[in-house]
């Protein structure tokens, strides 16, 4: 509750919703860093406190594996299309400075087609599903 002297009135702020919350898909639409901190900015302006990202999908795979780094370079829409393990520290700890949480999607086992071209043994070859990048089991 907030008051102001002299004055009679009295304003109660809280959040209906303890998940308010906004997903960004940057697996199949690659959206550069600068992007990402203004949508942050505009979320804490909005009073929002959580990002759902939505990292990893068939399309592409933009994070930056350490242990698997094939998945990125063959995975990712270019070669300057990824997101490095120091920006996506950056963006969590920015997000945290403004009270917003970052949920990260790796959409699988459904939707795991990028992950296959640069690790074929992680998908299963299924001609039924050729058509269907988003269904690879």
């Amino acid at each position: 509750s907030y008051s102001i002297n002299c004055l009679p009135t009295s304003i109660s702020d809280v959040p209906r919703f303890p998940w308010r919350g906004f997903l960004m898909d940057t697996a199949r639409h690659y959206l550069h860093p600068s992007t990402l901190f203004r949508t942050i900015d505009a979320l804490a302006y909005s009073k929002f406190n959580t990002l759902h990202w939505h990292a990893v999908d068939a399309e592409s795979f933009p994070i930056v594996s350490d242990t698997y780094p094939l998945l990125s370079e063959k995975g990712s829409y270019a070669p300057t299309a990824i997101y490095s393990h120091e920006l996506i520290e950056a963006v969590v700890a920015y997000a945290k400075d403004r009270g917003i949480r970052v949920v990260p999607e790796f959409d699988m086992p459904g939707h795991a087609y990028s992950w296959g071209l640069g690790y074929p043994d992680l998908t299963v070859d299924c001609p039924e599903y050729e058509a269907n990048i988003n269904n690879i089991p």
